[in-house]
């Protein structure tokens, strides 16, 4: 298999089917809309429990039980908000994720694909690309916490866990072990996917970072920069799962 000619294929691919960057794209302006809201509400609310504190240590103390009051309500509201913003993140992800990937495959087999296709998929598979990334996310997580090393070795072997979910029809258990099957018996070739993809990762927040330092008008060429370089990763393992499963 010859990845560098994947990772050329891909440029090609995403090039001819711009559509596919639409879903990423709504994904990362809702994302980003979600969190300005969240933190701006947090934000008041942090000002207004300041503001109850001040005001009852002014008043000698006889507002102290009021004021508590609400503060603990004040920070079960700021708990409420993130966790609302965390369940509205999964469903942006799942969109994005699913979306893309359905496009992907379409437009590798046929050269053309559309939002139909990509939505489709979501509104059909949506408990199952939720919790396939909630699974992922877990395993991942535990294995950065376990000193990195372990988080970069799940990260390598579920890599085509998206792939394998949509294209193949897999639940996430089953998507989970094909990915490791995958990855596992093209050891080598999957190593190079591997580098490949964080070193674009890695390009793309460098971008993100240069585009984040011009006010507004950077952060929207950002948000369209980082769509467009995870749609393009994502169409790289889609190849990649495709060439590795080819029978």
């Amino acid at each position: 298999m010859d990845v560098v000619k994947l990772f050329e294929k891909g440029i090609v691919v995403t090039k001819s089917n711009p559509v596919m960057i639409v879903p990423y794209l709504v994904v990362n302006i809702a994302t980003t809309i979600a969190a300005v809201i969240l933190a701006v509400t947090i934000f008041g609310q942090a000002l207004g429990m300041t503001g109850m504190t001040g005001m009852s240590g002014m008043s000698g103390g006889f507002g102290a039980g009021p004021s508590s009051g609400m503060m603990m309500g004040g920070i079960g509201s700021m708990m409420g908000g993130m966790f609302l913003f965390l369940a509205l993140f999964l469903l942006f992800i799942a969109i994005g994720i699913g979306a893309t990937v359905a496009m992907a495959f379409e437009s590798a087999q046929t050269g053309k694909t559309s939002l139909n296709t990509g939505f489709g998929i979501v509104q059909r598979r949506f408990i199952d690309i939720i919790t396939t990334i909630i699974l992922m996310g877990i395993i991942i997580g535990i294995g950065f916490v376990l000193l990195i090393l372990p988080g970069l070795i799940a990260f390598f072997l579920f890599l085509l866990t998206y792939p394998a979910l949509i294209i193949d029809n897999l639940g996430p258990v089953a998507a989970l072990k094909k990915s490791y099957e995958v990855m596992t018996k093209n050891m080598g070739d999957g190593i190079i996917l591997f580098i490949g993809i964080i070193a674009i990762t890695f390009l793309s927040g460098i971008i993100n970072m240069f585009f984040g330092m011009i006010p507004i008008i950077g952060s929207l060429i950002g948000m369209v920069v980082g769509a467009v370089f995870t749609v393009y990763m994502l169409v790289v393992q889609v190849l990649f799962y495709l060439e590795a499963t080819k029978e």
